[in-house]
């Protein structure tokens, strides 16, 4: 009886828990996103910094320590590869092995983005572009994690050429798969997987969990979900009415 009534116990604990952090739809994290620039001065760069380092310290945590250990990192265009090219930087510096593969033509990739990448390349972090896919699927293979920012929340339908191309081969490669945001492919608000969509084993959702993550069908592709916090301010979910709590007060990462 003590077992159970002490299992009955910590379950509380974690639905009160989750109850205390809403999840929001792409359109809802748009206007979060827009309140942050207007009202607050938060420039793309700090919140993209805030979550790639987020990102690195999970990664850096399920790998069990940095050094030895092999990383390949896909970059989309938009700002969700921009949070990708922060966490390699930082699992870089670390002492991981990084190697990224970038989604899409350098001239279609968001500015923010591309700088990152820049910071990267002079880096002399291992950058590969459509060109040398053949060798990314290798080190897909060989490596000990595959980080996931190939695309975010903005999807509209199923991933196409480089995208698409990039989440087949991380999803044959065998490894384990950490995404960022939300898993590449998958719809925000319905939790519906477009074809292709990564499988992740752990996705970790920036500020707030999108709904669609949280739907039953979605949950072979998100896997384990983790909500990480990036620095918006509280007055931003207040004025949205979404009562969030000081959910971050003990952790910066919480297991959802």
């Amino acid at each position: 009886m003590r077992v159970l009534s002490a299992f009955l116990f910590i379950l509380n604990v974690q639905l009160l828990h989750m109850a205390h952090i809403p999840a929001v739809s792409a359109e809802q994290m748009r206007r979060i996103d827009e309140l942050a620039a207007k009202f607050f001065g938060l420039e793309t760069t700090q919140m993209m910094e805030n979550a790639g380092r987020a990102a690195a310290m999970l990664a850096r945590d399920l790998l069990g320590g940095a050094r030895g250990k092999v990383v390949t990192v896909l970059i989309g265009k938009g700002h969700n590869g921009g949070d990708a090219a922060v966490a390699a930087r930082y699992l870089h510096n670390w002492g991981v092995e990084v190697h990224a593969a970038v989604a899409g033509h350098p001239d279609d990739i968001n500015p923010v983005t591309r700088i990152q990448i820049g910071v990267l390349r002079s880096m002399y972090v291992n950058i590969m572009h459509s060109i040398d896919y053949m060798k990314a699927d290798r080190y897909m293979k060989n490596s000990h994690l595959i980080i996931d920012g190939v695309l975010g929340y903005n999807i509209r339908g199923d991933p196409l050429n480089d995208c698409g191309t990039l989440i087949h081969m991380a999803n044959n490669s065998g490894k384990r798969i950490l995404s960022l945001d939300i898993p590449s492919g998958l719809n925000p608000d319905t939790g519906i997987p477009y074809n292709p969509c990564i499988r992740a084993r752990w996705t970790v959702s920036f500020m707030l969990p999108k709904k669609g993550l949280l739907e039953k069908k979605a949950r072979p592709f998100v896997g384990e979900l983790w909500i990480a916090d990036i620095g918006l301010p509280q007055e931003i979910l207040t004025q949205m009415e979404l009562p969030a709590g000081s959910m971050f007060e003990k952790k910066d990462l919480i297991k959802y």
